[in-house]
């Protein structure tokens, strides 16, 4: 960001860390728009996670992973409470 904002020494390529790539984005953005890629494969990917990367109709960034989640429970305490694990949607 810093040397977005200097002018002077911004990479080709950067790998920008989900959370802060709001910022680089305020006012006018100093990135170059890749609608031309993101545009034709968007039919193939996930659109909304390509929102945090858009504005004013450009994609400035591309998302490259879809995370998976996984979630453990204590099937004592579940039982406990009278919650049965396969009714958690």
């Amino acid at each position: 960001l810093v040397s977005l904002q200097s002018g002077s020494g911004a990479p080709d390529l950067a790998d920008i860390e989900l959370g802060k790539f709001p910022n680089f984005l305020k006012g006018e953005p100093q990135l170059v728009p890749l609608n031309d890629i993101v545009e034709p494969e968007l039919g193939n990917l996930v659109k909304a996670r390509f929102d945090i990367y858009a504005k004013d109709g450009n994609y400035y960034g591309v998302d490259y992973h879809v995370g998976a989640s996984v979630i453990y429970y204590n099937k004592e305490l579940l039982d406990k409470a009278g919650v049965n694990p396969a009714d958690i949607k």
